[in-house]
């Protein structure tokens, strides 16, 4: 085999490399074809000695690694400092000690590093000597510390544990703490344990506040369910005796009406469920149109039965009294505010109509005992509250609540107040147009 400097040999067809070893060769400047002269061997002869030197000096190289390293260290310490995720480095060294079993989780643990998100969530500041740190004055409950000991007590690497922490100021916060053990060589380094703590406080809010509402909507159907038992049940029963022959017209009617006002109920109690679906879905919608109110209550009036037709209205003229809404609602929130009135005080009963500058005022008046404070509460709380809060089972609170949630939707409300044995449920809607104070 020659020698020779490769950028002084001459191209031929010969040095076109032909196989691996030729191609490494060539890459050296050497030949098995052509022969080196006197100033090819001086040209290698340098390089060798040059690359010699340069192995040499053990210095230069130590300091270039040394310094990709720090580079290369730099680089990932600045990732982890502009992480918004809480970050810090833990030693569980002493956990694998048998003699640890005798101690606390939070005893066998120390931080030795933090990023800025995880010194934000702990309190610290710069001058904190970070390995001092006492792991009880973080505010991390103790369910995280014994999920990172059994890791290393089990030999594993990765853990995922739920937890609840306490910020410095006193929040309360829910969390994900997850642990990374770093396994050089196969062996896993207990010295240097990477754990990041993710926020879930809203996520499990909203995950309670869905289950709160599954819950309360079952119990409201179980309640519904029962309630629509009864008038369903008399529907039947008065269909099958008007079944029979009978020659006695009052007898006809009389099972007519019973049919109808049981029918009413069942449809009143659907309805009200269909607009406490389409609220909490988001769908609910309401017309805006100019309302004939004064029209809508002798409607409501007229179709309610009996019962419903000993309802005084004193002081309703002629001249309409005109509202912005939704026709159908307005009779809803009318028939609903009357029931509760007829079923739970029964006495009394009357409607009035005011106008305001701005506003149309129904108020349904009843005298009794009125509504428990907590119940008020429940129902007439802010609007916000009511609207997002997960309905009642109770049907009563049912009928009075999706009142209220249309009276919102149409740009109005509704108030309750009870004094001197008088109890007034007061809806307030837009007037179509402002009119004087009657």
């Amino acid at each position: 085999m020659y020698l020779m400097a490769a950028p002084r040999r001459s191209q031929t067809a010969a040095s076109t490399p032909s196989s691996l070893l030729d191609a490494q060769l060539s890459r050296l400047g050497l030949s098995r074809i052509e022969p080196p002269g006197p100033d090819d061997w001086a040209l290698l002869l340098e390089g060798i000695d040059e690359a010699c030197t340069m192995l040499a000096d053990s210095s230069g190289v130590e300091n270039l690694l040394q310094r990709q390293v720090e580079e290369r260290r730099l680089s990932q310490t600045s990732l982890v400092e502009q992480s918004p995720i809480p970050i810090m480095q833990v030693d569980l060294s002493t956990a694998e000690i048998e003699q640890a079993d005798r101690r606390r989780p939070q005893d066998l643990i120390r931080i030795t590093a933090t990023n800025r998100a995880a010194a934000a969530l702990f309190g610290l500041d710069d001058a904190h000597p970070v390995p001092s740190l006492d792991v009880d004055a973080i505010g991390v409950s103790p369910d995280a510390w014994a999920g990172l000991i059994d890791m290393v007590r089990a030999r594993s690497t990765t853990i995922e544990v739920e937890f609840e922490g306490q910020r410095p100021d006193g929040e309360r916060y829910e969390a994900i703490l997850l642990a990374a053990v770093p396994v050089p060589f196969g062996i896993p380094d207990y010295t240097r344990v990477v754990v990041s703590m993710t926020d879930i406080t809203d996520h499990k809010a909203e995950e309670r506040r869905m289950q709160q509402l599954v819950a309360s909507r079952n119990r409201l159907l179980a309640s519904v369910t029962t309630e629509l038992r009864s008038p369903l049940a008399e529907v039947i029963d008065f269909a099958r005796l008007l079944e029979e022959p009978t020659d006695d017209p009052e007898r006809r009617r009389g099972l007519a009406h019973a049919i109808a006002d049981g029918a009413g109920r069942v449809a009143g109690i659907v309805e009200d469920l269909l607009v406490v679906s389409r609220s909490e879905l988001g769908d609910l919608v309401v017309a805006e149109v100019p309302v004939n109110l004064s029209a809508q209550v002798a409607q409501v009036l007229e179709v309610g039965g009996e019962t419903m037709r000993e309802v005084a209205t004193p002081g309703r003229k002629v001249e309409p009294r005109v509202c912005i809404g939704d026709p159908g609602r307005v009779r809803q929130i009318v028939r609903n505010l009357v029931v509760d009135a007829i079923e739970h005080d029964g006495s009394d009963v009357t409607i009035t109509i005011h106008r305001r500058a701005s506003e149309i005022r129904l108020t349904v008046s009843s005298t009794g005992s009125g509504l428990p404070d907590d119940l008020v509460e429940r129902v007439f709380g802010t609007p916000t509250e009511h609207v997002g809060a997960p309905m009642s089972p109770d049907t009563r609170l049912l009928g009075l609540s999706v009142a209220r949630r249309l009276a919102i939707a149409m740009g109005g409300d509704i108030r309750y107040r009870h004094d001197a044995g008088c109890a007034e449920y007061e809806v307030t809607l837009r007037a179509a147009q402002p009119v004087r104070e009657d």
